[in-house]
């Protein structure tokens, strides 16, 4: 509203404006760098078979859509649309927990959080998409979450967070190709900056790079042929 009165010329400027406000902060020794909490792919499948038999799909689909927690907890059977080639699944709800402590199922946690999220073919086999407890109750966040470091521990991985395997479905799609907007629509970004969170380098991406662009610079023979050489120096 502010922004509109300047825009109209009713206000100098907008009081409310925060400097840096919605700009991406690391934060310094609170926890290891984002790229050391990527697991790979192996390891991913490793810690699923680890869990109980209800959450191994949930881990997958974790890893796999990016969709965030609260909205892999709200998913039913008919979010989930098998006869479509690739599958796809429809977000259009979040579990939210209130101030007292009461577990709901909402809307989503903004506009763009609304969308459809196309599955890789493993995943349809894998998932039920019906992430309940034992008792066919919605599970707690703690109790999920310690049921995932027991996981991690039984599978040998590292000890990450659950949300964790957020960071690795973003990081794999824009390595499959997957260009910015598309990695915000997949995650329900707003925001380029908000999606270039999940952005991050894997250590071993560097090698293989380079092993990339090293095969690019001798396809079709020699990277440097005789011809090439540069002519020796006169005078």
């Amino acid at each position: 509203m502010l922004s509109t009165a300047v825009g109209d010329g009713l206000l100098r400027a907008n009081p409310c404006t925060i400097s840096s406000a919605g700009t991406p902060r690391r934060g310094v020794g609170r926890s290891r760098p984002v790229t050391d909490r990527l697991l790979s792919p192996a390891q991913v499948s490793a810690a699923a078979a680890a869990m109980p038999p209800r959450y191994r799909g949930l881990v997958l689909m974790a890893a796999w859509s990016g969709l965030r927690q609260g909205e892999l907890l709200a998913l039913t059977r008919a979010d989930l649309d098998l006869a479509a080639s690739p599958a796809r699944v429809r977000v259009r709800k979040a579990v939210r927990r209130a101030d007292t402590g009461q577990v709901r199922v909402d809307v989503p946690k903004t506009p763009s959080s609304v969308r459809t999220v196309t599955l890789p073919d493993p995943l349809t086999e894998a998932t039920a998409l019906l992430f309940a407890t034992g008792t066919g109750t919605t599970p707690a966040r703690s109790n999920l979450g310690a049921t995932w470091r027991r996981a991690c521990a039984t599978a040998g991985v590292p000890q990450v967070r659950f949300h964790d395997l957020r960071h690795v479905a973003q990081v794999f799609a824009a390595e499959a190709g997957a260009t910015l907007p598309e990695l915000m629509a997949r995650l329900g970004h707003v925001t380029p900056a908000a999606a270039l969170v999940y952005l991050h380098a894997r250590t071993d991406r560097d090698t293989q790079l380079t092993q990339a662009l090293a095969t690019a610079m001798t396809i079709g023979g020699d990277v440097l042929s005789e011809s090439d050489e540069e002519p020796p120096a006169t005078g």
